[in-house]
Parts: C-alpha cells; sequence; structure tokens
C-alpha cells in the first residue's frame, strides 16, 4: 500500500471520522487491545471493531496476535508513519486529560503494566 495518491487520500478518509481519528491517536501512542479501547472510548466492541477494520483497510492501522490478545497499532511503514505524526503534530494541543496513562502504554513489544487492563479515562 502506500503507492499512490490515492492510498493517502483513502487513509485520510478513514481517519477523518472522529471516533477514527481518536482511534488512531490512541494507537499511535502504543498498542492496545479492542477491550481497552472500547474502556477508552465508550463504545461498543462491535462498534470499536468496525472502526479498527475502517483504519486497517485504509491502511492506517494493522494488529497482530500475542497469545490469547490482538493488539493494534499504528501501521509500521514509513509513509503512513509520516502521515500520522505529521497529522497529530499540527492538531492543536488542548489541556485535557489524557486518554490513557503513558505508564500502561504497550510499547516495542513490552507490556508495562503487566496483562491487558482497562484504562478509564481521567483516572
Amino acid at each position: 500500500m502506500w503507492t499512490l495518491y490515492d492510498d493517502y487520500i483513502d487513509a485520510l478518509k478513514a481517519i477523518a471520522e472522529p471516533t477514527r481519528f481518536r482511534l488512531t491517536r490512541l494507537c499511535a501512542q502504543g498498542e492496545l487491545t479492542v477491550s481497552e479501547l472500547m474502556r477508552i472510548v465508550g463504545q461498543s466492541q462491535p462498534r470499536v471493531s468496525r472502526h479498527l477494520k475502517l483504519l486497517q483497510d485504509a491502511g492506517v492501522l494493522e494488529s497482530f496476535r500475542e497469545q490469547h490478545w490482538v493488539f493494534y497499532r499504528v501501521a509500521q511503514n514509513a509513509h503512513c508513519q509520516q502521515l500520522i505524526s505529521g497529522l497529530l503534530d499540527s492538531c492543536i494541543r488542548t489541556k485535557h486529560k489524557p486518554d490513557i496513562r503513558p505508564s500502561h502504554i504497550r510499547q516495542g513489544g513490552n507490556v508495562l503494566s503487566g496483562s491487558p487492563q482497562v484504562f478509564l479515562k481521567g483516572q
């Protein structure tokens, strides 16, 4: 993917929806499961899974399995990484509570807080 101009358009269309933008922003912070994403965004499993599928189909996110958990993260290709970091860097920063605590984000294949847990906004 990411070989044609249309690939970028598809990714931008997928990210343009507010919930999908938020999911992309969360997955840019670290690797998260559907359960964790459900709790953070406050939506049902089918709805979150549908958003994640659309983001995967557009090449924005990718998933991988580790034991019985499926983790989602921003796609690990240079074009996607550049697009997402550019979008997030250009967003206006507001004074709001982070969606998840940095100490609980799975990064680089290491779960910093043990097995996947629920991380509610504002805790």
